[in-house]
């Protein structure tokens, strides 16, 4: 199901044989033409499992990659010394980032914006995409595959990213 209102707010519910759900809700920035590509997928791991986030980091550029997007990821685990050199390293040649944060610290909630990069600089300030990533049932690799997945058709979908459209045949 699908619903798209104003401002561009849309819901999603994603439900799988493998007893996973993703749920998304996503809004688009309002008359914004804006097509990030190539884009870097930044993951802020903060207190979760470095194991997860890996996880879900491999199943995000391989949605990627079958979507034919250029991209490179790049997790932040808190012990870098100058997170935003790290970021600025990441952002390199990049026209966009896509930045990913767990909400209040749970795996099952995600935080994600997508951001224009000029000259290695995102502007924060003024996001083009924003979503709030709810994933509940089945495990690790169900949860990622389908949070990648979900995640990935609507930034496709909404034209946030230049990629393959629709639902992908399955791997």
């Amino acid at each position: 199901m699908r619903t798209s209102g104003a401002g561009g707010l849309v819901a999603l519910l994603f439900a799988t044989a493998a007893c996973s759900t993703v749920t998304i809700e996503a809004n688009r920035k309002p008359n914004d033409p804006t097509t990030l590509a190539p884009v870097a997928i930044v993951i802020h791991q903060e207190a979760l499992h470095a194991a997860f986030v890996q996880l879900l980091g491999k199943s995000l550029l391989r949605q990627t990659e079958r979507r034919k997007i250029p991209a490179h990821l790049t997790i932040i685990t808190g012990a870098e010394l100058d997170e935003q050199a790290t970021i600025r390293a990441a952002l390199a040649g990049m026209r966009g980032m896509i930045s990913l944060a767990p909400a209040g610290g749970k795996a099952h909630l995600w935080d994600a914006r997508a951001f224009v990069v000029t000259d290695g600089v995102p502007k924060e300030a003024e996001p083009i995409w924003s979503a709030r990533l709810d994933v509940g049932g089945g495990d690790a690799i169900d949860q990622t595959r389908n949070f990648a997945e979900v995640m990935m058709r609507d930034l496709v979908d909404e034209h946030v990213l230049e990629g393959v459209h629709g639902e992908l045949p399955k791997e």
